[in-house]
């Protein structure tokens, strides 16, 4: 008897075969066979933690109403958050919830955090989708090895002469020389053409050019846009290095107005979903009481007409035996006459 070929990743000798299907609903078997079917053609692609999460994810793949209704809700979500996210993950929730699953801030600020540059129109995986996670991660390592020396070294004073003549030696990286009136620009004496050159203030004294630093590449750039366009360049809108390393309580620099995090953004939407799901049940809820109190309402006017109509028949029933007990008292009374008679 011929078996069906099993994954390669899931087949092999002394892992776990692929997992049986357990549920009964015909959805849910056809939501096993979609997964199934997307794993056998792309788990070549997929690293080790995907192939490890996987079963776990077919195991539980249910579409019962009381998880499949919020998709922060269901177990795979939930496992998603408390072990960290994998590609299986995101394959898993794209093929249960489809478009809704871009449309969960968090989930997908998750995802983003773990692969920034993923393709959302394949289910097979490549290195590529992390890449810019792992050179963020290799440029604050290079910048925090990198030595830092002050910028004041390159810059040197000295006086020359009898009338005090100020001699100032610029900044080797400095290629903006700012010239005042009456500077000249030459070599010293007895230096070489590789030398830095040294400017002669012949006017008056001026104080020396604060030193800049040259490491911060970004600030010099930032600098230079707004000098050359007239106006402010665009807000960063990356996500900050602290956020990536999950620090959030980073305190806002002396004078500056505290942004709120994208966690902080992401955590208010939920409350404010959590609290209008609260309403919308509380609101069926009142429905659902007013509905139950109109019923009662209708059984109360029902038992009232009956409760009277029974005590009309009783009130007639009573003259009845009234009627009855009289004419038997005056037929007894006119029978003891006629005998006295």
């Amino acid at each position: 008897m011929s078996q069906s070929p099993l994954p390669a990743k899931l087949n092999l000798p002394g892992t776990r075969s692929y997992p049986p299907c357990i549920f009964n609903t015909q959805a849910e078997k056809n939501l096993y066979k979609r997964l199934r079917d997307v794993y056998e053609e792309h788990c070549d692609t997929w690293d080790a933690e995907a192939h490890d999460a996987w079963p776990v994810i077919v195991e539980h793949a249910s579409l019962a109403p009381s998880t499949i209704g919020k998709i922060t809700n269901h177990y795979i979500t939930r496992h998603m958050q408390n072990n960290g996210v994998t590609w299986a993950h995101v394959v898993a929730l794209r093929i249960m919830y489809e478009k809704q699953l871009y449309k969960s801030r968090k989930l997908m600020g998750l995802i983003r955090g773990k692969y920034p540059n993923a393709s959302f129109e394949t289910f097979a995986y490549s290195e590529d989708y992390t890449l810019s996670f792992k050179s963020e991660m290799a440029r604050e390592a290079q910048e925090q090895a990198a030595p830092k020396t002050p910028a004041v070294d390159n810059s040197v004073q000295r006086l020359q002469g009898d009338e005090g003549l100020q001699l100032n030696r610029t900044p080797a990286n400095n290629h903006h020389r700012e010239m005042s009136k009456g500077a000249v620009e030459f070599l010293s004496d007895g230096n070489s053409s590789e030398d830095e050159p040294i400017m002669w203030n012949s006017s008056k004294r001026t104080k020396p050019p604060p030193a800049q630093s040259t490491t911060r590449k970004k600030r010099a750039a930032t600098t230079n846009a707004r000098n050359e366009g007239g106006a402010e360049p665009h807000r960063r809108t990356k996500k900050p290095r602290h956020a990536a390393r999950g620090i959030t309580n980073v305190p806002s620099p002396s004078g500056e107005v505290k942004e709120r995090t994208s966690e902080e953004q992401e955590t208010s939407i939920d409350v404010f979903e959590n609290f209008m799901n609260a309403l919308k049940e509380n609101t069926k809820a009142t429905n659902d009481n007013i509905r139950a109190t109109e019923k009662n309402r209708k059984a109360t006017e029902e038992n009232t007409k009956a409760i009277e109509e029974h005590t009309k028949a009783t009130e007639e029933y009573t003259k009845v035996i009234k009627e009855k007990r009289a004419r038997s008292k005056a037929a007894s009374k006119k029978t003891t006459k006629d005998q006295n008679v």
